[in-house]
């Protein structure tokens, strides 16, 4: 009987309007649809199929929308909806496909992503591309948009959100591939931008965003390289990126906090004095490469800025004057000394 059926192949059917009621199909897993070019309608009995997991509606042309009680199946993995050029709308349930692993819409007439889009917390790969329109966020996402927790393995191109403030992509699983699809060098009016706990190897180039104040990357343990920066970066976070050697050339920057400790491939770290004498407050623990030059008494001397580096006992340099046990070191202040670089 049609009861046990798991899987429904219908696809290119060219006289098919309207799918059937799958009210007599209780155990369906699979629905696909595809290439049944006329196909302007899903029975709302769809949301009945409660083991139904993978649903491919590719290039079903006249499909403008599904059905609410779609939007309420805990059990869908897979929504495919690539080519349905006249599909236009997304409903705020979408959030609550909580099992939604995929979700490809491709060369749709879709306007708007609602802000349930980040509840979806299984989702690893979303693409929204070659859209019929341009792509609007709702006014709750338009200056913030959090998809922290998410494991994407592509991501759409974000460049139309130039008013888009605040991005966080956390816990995102991030690689190379995806991160470039976002396109975040257009991304004009960003100021805060995190990216922990993820896995790309090289951070694109940032400079093309003049208001970028803040950049998270603590945790991205693949990173070796950044990217230039702009010159209006405030805060640096990069702390336990264990495979980082290059950092960008600060000799034009000037920002209050740089964090990178537990950084210990780190090699190259260009324009980092004439930063700290500009009065960067730099971390730096424990000891690598860039501590050792620093620890030089050549490249102290003068210094404005602040850093926290540490050091064992024994590595303390011998050129250090004022060296004693216990907590406490007693010492003359020179004259013009700032308070801030004995912080």
């Amino acid at each position: 009987t049609l009861e046990k059926l798991k899987i429904l192949n219908l696809s290119h059917s060219l006289y098919l309007t309207q799918s059937l009621d799958f009210s007599k199909l209780p155990n369906l897993e699979k629905l696909i649809l595809k290439g049944c070019k006329n196909l302007s309608k899903v029975h709302k009995s769809v949301g009945d199929l409660k083991n139904l997991t993978s649903v491919n509606l590719k290039d079903c042309q006249k499909l403008k929308r599904l059905p609410k009680n779609f939007y309420r199946l805990k059990s869908v993995e897979t929504l495919v909806l690539n080519g349905c050029s006249r599909f236009e709308i997304l409903d705020e349930k979408l959030g609550k496909l909580v099992s939604l692993t995929t979700f490809l819409a491709n060369k749709t007439a879709i306007t708007e992503v609602p802000s349930a889009i980040v509840r979806l917390k299984k989702l690893e790969q979303l693409s929204l591309c070659d859209l019929k329109r341009p792509l609007q966020l709702p006014p709750s996402l338009r200056e913030r948009l959090d998809l922290s927790e998410n494991s994407f393995h592509s991501l759409p191109n974000l460049s139309g959100l130039s008013n888009l403030l605040t991005l966080s992509l956390d816990e995102c699983n991030l690689t190379d591939d995806a991160i470039d699809s976002v396109n975040l060098g257009s991304l004009s009016s960003l100021s805060a931008l995190s990216l922990e706990h993820n896995h790309f190897h090289t951070l694109p180039s940032l400079s093309g965003l003049p208001k970028l104040e803040y950049l998270y990357l603590d945790h991205c343990t693949n990173l070796g390289l950044i990217k230039d920066l702009p010159t209006s970066l405030e805060l640096l976070s990069a702390n336990h990126c264990t495979a980082l050697e290059r950092m960008p050339n600060f000799s034009e920057m000037s920002p209050e906090y740089v964090q990178i400790n537990n950084c210990p491939k780190l090699i190259e770290f260009p324009g980092l004095h004439k930063a700290l004498n500009s009065g960067m407050s730099l971390s730096m623990k424990p000891r690598n490469n860039i501590s050792d030059i620093l620890l030089e008494e050549s490249m102290l001397q003068g210094w404005n800025g602040r850093a926290e580096l540490y050091l064992s006992g024994s590595d303390i340099p011998k050129w250090f004057k004022h060296v004693g046990e216990g907590g406490q070191v007693h010492f003359e202040v020179p004259l013009g000394c700032s308070p801030t670089s004995l912080a």
